[in-house]
């Protein structure tokens, strides 16, 4: 076992003699090190710590406080052997890790968590830092494991995994309480709901709102409108639907939080969308946007591409979600007459 990079990087470490213990890879350790970018003077905790090779890498690098926890004292032993053998400090706590953190009073930087394969226990460790609320507001956690990650846990967003061989490496942060979605969604399309699902992810609620400007002729109602949307999110429990006239940074506002969210095809939109974000903060200098990049199929659907298609009454089902097309032929009918 040795460092990877940091201060003490290529010093060999004291290991195990025997194959109890599956200790995080080389490269594994290096990728995740280079993902989490920077652990400076960060909080950072070892869960099921083992032979402590991550949370040994994360004082290299110079983690503020390091804390390992694992139930066998074998384990403590060798971490504070090796601790003491980089001449530098950090806490190690033997206990059975769920329990930990079932009791535990910190919050963290950084958690690492890798539970022996084939158990339950990560899902079950992730479940109570959501519920407990062990991560600080820009925290990560990191689950190893032989599988892709395929669960939901409620508080946490599920943001990214890396798989290196047979190692899995999921990353999680914190849900934020609630963002906006505004548009005019006429109709809603396959891009617009991409981004509500990735809104989704990053957010415990969503609030898709339709823009009513007096000025314009929308092809389709208010009325219209809010079926779609209320065909597709009405008993989806993170999904609020309204409409608002007026300015959209106004209604973020009336919402109790900062979030603005708006998708982007491509780099027009992001100058065009910048520009109005340029904007809103000159009145509510504390508005963050989030953008959400489209998917690749999605690119290059445009409104007028749709309306055409609508107008053609032909070729427009392959840019709709298939739940609402019904919704839009019935009120196509009504239209026709």
């Amino acid at each position: 076992m040795r460092i990877v990079g940091g201060k003490h990087r290529s010093r060999v470490l004291k290991d195990f003699s025997g194959d109890e213990i599956r200790p995080t890879a080389d490269k594994v350790k290096e990728s995740l090190f280079n993902i989490l970018f920077n652990v400076q003077d960060k909080s950072f905790l070892d869960l099921f710590a083992g032979t402590g090779g991550v949370g040994l890498e994360a004082l290299s690098r110079g983690a503020g406080k390091v804390t390992f926890v694992d139930v066998r004292n074998e384990s403590l032993n060798l971490t504070k052997q090796n601790v003491k053998l980089l001449n530098e400090t950090a806490e190690t706590i033997l206990s059975d890790s769920i329990e930990y953190l079932k009791r535990c009073k910190d919050k963290f930087d950084i958690i690492f968590i890798d539970p022996p394969y084939k158990t339950d226990l990560g899902l079950k460790a992730l479940k109570i830092i959501a519920d407990r609320k062990l991560l600080t507001s820009e925290g990560v956690a990191v689950f190893e494991s032989e599988t892709p990650f395929t669960a939901k846990i409620d508080g946490l967003s599920f943001y990214d995994e890396r798989k290196y061989g047979r190692t899995y490496l999921a990353f999680f942060k914190n849900k934020k309480p609630a963002c906006v979605f505004a548009g005019t969604f006429d109709p809603i399309t396959n891009g617009h709901t991409d981004v509500i699902e990735k809104a989704k992810r990053d957010f415990e609620i969503v609030y898709i709102t339709i823009m009513v400007n007096p000025n314009k002729t929308p092809y389709f109602s208010v009325e219209g409108r809010l079926k779609m949307l209320k065909t597709l999110y009405e008993n989806d429990k993170q999904v609020v639907i309204g409409y608002h006239s007026g300015y959209a940074a106004d209604f973020v506002k009336s919402k109790n939080t900062v979030y603005y969210v708006r998708g982007i095809r491509n780099e027009a939109d992001l100058v065009y969308e910048q520009a109005n974000e340029r904007l809103s903060k000159t009145i509510y200098p504390d508005l963050v946007t989030i953008y959400y990049k489209a998917i690749k199929e999605d690119r290059l659907v445009s409104s007028t591409i749709v309306r055409d298609a609508l107008n053609a009454r032909t070729g427009y089902e392959k840019y709709l979600p298939t739940a609402v097309i019904p919704v839009i032929k019935d009120i196509l009918k009504e239209l026709d007459k």
